[in-house]
């Protein structure tokens, strides 16, 4: 106590130094969760321009009451000590300020989310990264909302479905898509419900309730078509193609997607043509439709040739590896997909990491090396468990019992069952530098048992 007692006279004589406007700010500042930039901070300050609020920024550094931190790309992003936050946070509410101050940074977040919204489709990989580092804000954005303003809580959840589902925040997207949803009207028509229909579908479909997910995209599908928004009606298309296929309707996943894709040509974004097609590419390896594949996954990749897009590039040689892993050619199927986990990891994906370190599972035990083949494959469930997703498809699930069905066959199942905890009790950072070694060099460590495929599930 007397420790706390002292802490804190020491941060009141600070505070005392300060002049008025160094006070207020100070105060304002508290509403932050891990920080904040020096946008955010003018509005949340309600100064008059930035310049004004950087000189009182940098007076409070000088001071040693506020950190100045380097983000990715140079930009300065600041932060308050724990007990400096805490201390300011009871000052703003002794000053009757704190409901004013959240809700300017209810202001600002939402109109960041809206921001990225309408470019998340060109700038996917940067909003993310921002968005990775603006999570604590957000949240307290979200719990503001969802405590005083329902319809304002619809407009950020909706806006940050794509966030979720493209970094694997699939647990978090769930709880707010779901209560945002529950605690508004599903009428009038408009764009945020038609939103958050979209981001709740997605989340759905991944953790493996693909009858719930198509309710929820068609009554998005039916409100875009209502408010006119032909790309959204694409993307809401390209939705349902995802609810089918995962929930086993392969031929009506592609009649979606090959939809979606004529849409997108009428509408002419070469960004959203080459989305469409990478989902197209999807069934047509599910369908074993292996040519076609291939030549679809040839324009993806000059695509990302001339318009750099990580994410399409992973899907390309993940649809390679796929190709090559359903022919049996597991030493090609190896590499392609340790190119695809190295981009997964880029865009921050840990969903689609989870794919690749499966695929480099099968592809090891049709090499020969069913106990890292066995570990690795149980770490990458291990890790959809924990994301909060339960993803199936037909064709992978048939590739799984076919490569790793014969490991746990050649192993036995006291040393398959060995395999697998060692595989459950792993890290996922230690799993991905597992799969990402055996990839580029094969297996050096495990023990090789010569496998067969089980009958009738040889090479296609």
């Amino acid at each position: 106590m007397g420790r706390h007692q002292t802490l804190r006279a020491t941060l009141q004589w600070s505070y005392d130094q300060l002049n008025a406007d160094e006070q207020s700010v100070l105060r304002a500042l508290s509403v932050f969760a891990g920080g904040w930039t020096l946008a955010a901070a003018t509005e949340v300050t309600d100064s008059v321009d930035e310049f004004e609020t950087l000189a009182l920024l940098e007076r409070l550094v000088d001071k040693s009451l506020v950190v100045v931190e380097r983000a990715r790309g140079g930009e300065p992003r600041y932060v308050l000590l724990e007990t400096v936050r805490q201390f300011g946070s009871a000052l703003l509410i002794d000053a009757g300020e704190a409901d004013a101050a959240r809700l300017r940074h209810l202001t600002f977040f939402s109109a960041l989310v809206e921001r990225a919204y309408v470019d998340r489709l060109v700038r996917e990989e940067a909003w993310g990264e921002v968005f990775e580092g603006e999570h604590d804000n957000l949240r307290a954005a979200l719990e503001l909302a969802r405590e005083r303003q329902p319809e304002r809580y619809l407009e950020l959840a909706g806006g940050l479905g794509w966030f979720w589902q493209a970094r694997s925040h699939a647990v978090e997207g769930l709880e707010h898509l779901t209560a945002a949803m529950s605690a508004t009207p599903i009428d009038p028509v408009r764009a945020a419900r038609a939103r958050g229909s979209w981001g709740l579908a997605n989340i759905l479909t991944w953790k493996g309730a693909a009858r719930e997910a198509r309710v929820q995209m068609e009554e998005s599908l039916s409100a875009w078509r209502s408010l006119g928004d032909r790309r959204e009606i694409a993307l809401a298309l390209e939705g349902i193609g995802w609810a089918q296929l995962l929930g086993g309707e392969d031929e009506a996943a592609r009649g979606s997607f090959e939809e979606c894709l004529r849409l997108q040509l009428e509408i002419g974004d070469p960004v959203m043509i080459n989305r469409a097609r990478v989902a197209l590419t999807q069934t047509l390896v599910a369908l074993h439709q292996l040519d076609l594949a291939h030549a679809m996954t040839k324009e993806i990749l000059a695509y990302v040739e001339t318009h750099p897009d990580r994410r399409s590039e992973h899907f390309a040689w993940h649809f390679m590896a796929d190709c090559a892993l359903i022919a049996g050619d597991c030493e090609e199927s190896l590499g392609l997909y340790g190119k695809a986990l190295t981009l997964t990891e880029v865009i921050g994906d840990r969903m689609e990491s989870g794919f690749e370190i499966q695929g480099i599972a099968m592809s090891l035990a049709g090499l020969g090396d069913p106990v890292l083949a066995l570990r690795l494959g149980a770490a990458a469930r291990a890790e959809f468990a924990r994301l909060g997703v339960d993803p199936h498809m037909r064709f992978w699930d048939d590739l799984l019992e076919r490569y790793l069905g014969a490991a746990r066959t050649a192993l036995g199942p006291l040393k398959s069952a060995h395999a697998e905890e060692d595989g459950r009790a792993m890290s996922f950072e230690r799993t991905v530098a597992t799969a990402r070694d055996a990839s580029r060099s094969g297996s050096e460590t495990s023990e090789t048992v010569v496998m067969d495929p089980a009958p009738g599930q040889g090479p296609s």
